[in-house]
């Protein structure tokens, strides 16, 4: 039924064709015969009207124009009038120059017409090549390239289906990958044969080369009739060759991000390292020269000796906690912190806090801003205790001896604030944005300050696990304070304690 339509629809067209020409033939010579025009301007007449008629509608319309033409010139304009016959051998002469005449420039018209619709092709091509490039060079797109790629050369040039083997990676990336994969073996094959072929459905495959070395292959769909290529052999090879630069630029990007993220993570940890040597040197020494003061000094009084094994114990615990902040920061990378919540009072947690930092604090007085209406919130307890101590113990490193460290709060029904205030020398505008980088510490204190700088990161990663956030508030004044935002549980739990 659809073939039948499509004939129907083909038979209307041509019919239309041919009897536009006719009718325009037949008007002109009604109207030269009407005014009594002489056969050489009518002639001049029919031949303009055949240019015309082969300029705007092809060849087979300028034929049977042609034939119309020299048939009413003969009959209206040729003596003896009324009759195909003529009289003049002359006329003979004329009439098949007229003839001949109008289908050569008819066949000329319809050449220029064609190179013309030709040079605009190949300016549509060449421009839709030029998109092609600016697309995909300034793509940013995290997908794999080579899909990027194969979709938008299907976009650009209105492909149905278009596929890309990809003998990088041996993977194949298509607009549809159920059409394709059947025909996998071909796409390969064409790739290492690095010759043309095509598929049982007449699709075009193309190899793609640079320079003698196999990257891929290109299945291309055309919109005209089936095993017709859906470009010119000129743009399928400029399409070939640009397809094969973008993919030798993508897998060279690839060994230079490689590259540059192995280089990071070996500078990440060489970094880490030197961070955590010296921290760990510094209560090591400490240990040891406590014990070694043990070891050789029998007379100690009771006093001394439980001030030595004090500082044992306090550096102990120093290192203890060095390698839980190292550990807890390979585990959430890892995400393999699990958070078990549940309700917590947001005084009980900072009073901990402080009991846990008391030994980095150093005798700096904590000021607690009173509040008894605090909401309760949804965390898991040691998470929560280790960013807020994180953050005591930076308040503690980066501020004065004897200056005090404030904490206050900010809450709404949907949020806590607790703010963390110190004193010190605050910081630098430029290094704003980089504090909570891993293993970053200020210019300033770099070479004054021990620490492998991990304590504001692991501080907001635990923060943005509970669905908050970590972020340096303003700060009237000088020193730094910092907030951290923690989502509430609706129903606030009654008779804690003031803090």
């Amino acid at each position: 039924m659809a073939a039948f339509k499509y004939q129907s629809a083909r038979i209307r067209s041509l019919a239309v064709r041919l009897i536009v020409p006719l009718i325009l033939v037949g008007l002109l010579t009604a109207v030269g015969y009407r005014l009594g025009v002489n056969a050489t301007t009518m002639g001049f007449a029919f031949l303009i009207l055949v240019l015309l008629i082969a300029t705007a509608r092809g060849l087979t319309a300028s034929l049977v124009a042609s034939i119309a033409s020299v048939l009413c010139f003969n009959f209206y304009f040729l003596p003896p009038l009324g009759t195909f016959t003529i009289a003049d051998p002359k006329n003979w002469v004329a009439l098949f120059a007229f003839f001949i005449t109008a289908i050569l420039a008819s066949r000329l018209s319809i050449q220029a017409q064609r190179r013309e619709c030709e040079a605009l092709d190949r300016r549509r091509e060449i421009e839709r090549l030029y998109l092609l490039s600016q697309r995909l060079l300034a793509t940013v797109d995290p997908r794999p390239f080579p899909r990027q790629l194969i979709e938008q050369i299907s976009a650009t040039f209105e492909l149905p289906r278009a596929a890309l083997y990809d003998m990088n990676t041996q993977s194949l990336y298509s607009t549809e990958a159920a059409t394709y994969a059947p025909h996998l073996p071909i796409l390969r094959a064409a790739a290492t044969g690095g010759l043309r072929g095509s598929l049982p459905d007449g699709t075009l495959v193309l190899p793609i080369r640079l320079g003698g070395q196999a990257l891929g292959s290109l299945a291309l769909e055309s919109q005209r009739d089936p095993g017709q290529p859906p470009l010119s052999e000129v743009a399928l090879d400029a399409l070939t060759h640009l397809v094969a630069l973008l993919l030798e630029k993508a897998r060279f990007q690839d060994l230079v991000r490689g590259a540059e993220l192995s280089r990071q993570s070996q500078e990440l940890k060489s970094t880490l390292l030197d961070a955590l040597a010296h921290d760990f040197k510094t209560p090591l020494t400490a240990i040891k020269a406590a014990s070694s003061a043990l070891l050789t000094s029998l007379r100690l009084g009771a006093e001394s000796a439980r001030e030595l094994i004090g500082i044992i114990d306090s550096e102990a615990d120093r290192l203890e906690r060095l390698m839980s902040d190292s550990l807890a920061m390979t585990r959430m990378e890892a995400g393999e912190i699990r958070l078990d919540r549940e309700p917590c009072h947001p005084g009980e947690l900072v009073q901990a806090a402080c009991r846990a930092a008391a030994s980095r604090l150093e005798g700096r007085p904590i000021r607690i801003a009173e509040d008894r209406n605090l909401p309760s919130i949804a965390a898991d307890r040691e998470a929560i205790l280790l960013c807020l101590r994180q953050l005591l113990e930076n308040a503690a490193q980066y501020s004065s001896p004897g200056t005090a460290i404030e904490i206050e709060w900010e809450h709404d029904p949907t949020h806590l604030a607790i703010l963390v205030r110190d004193y010190g020398e605050g910081i630098m505008p430029t290094e704003e944005c980089r504090i909570f980088e891993r293993y970053y510490r200020g210019e300033k204190t770099r070479g004054r300050i021990t620490g492998a700088g991990l304590g504001l990161y692991l501080a907001r990663e635990i923060a943005r696990r509970h669905g908050g956030e970590l972020e340096l508030a303003p700060a009237s004044g000088p020193g730094s304070r910092f907030r951290l935002n923690l989502p509430v549980i609706a129903e606030a739990l009654a008779g804690k304690p003031e803090v």
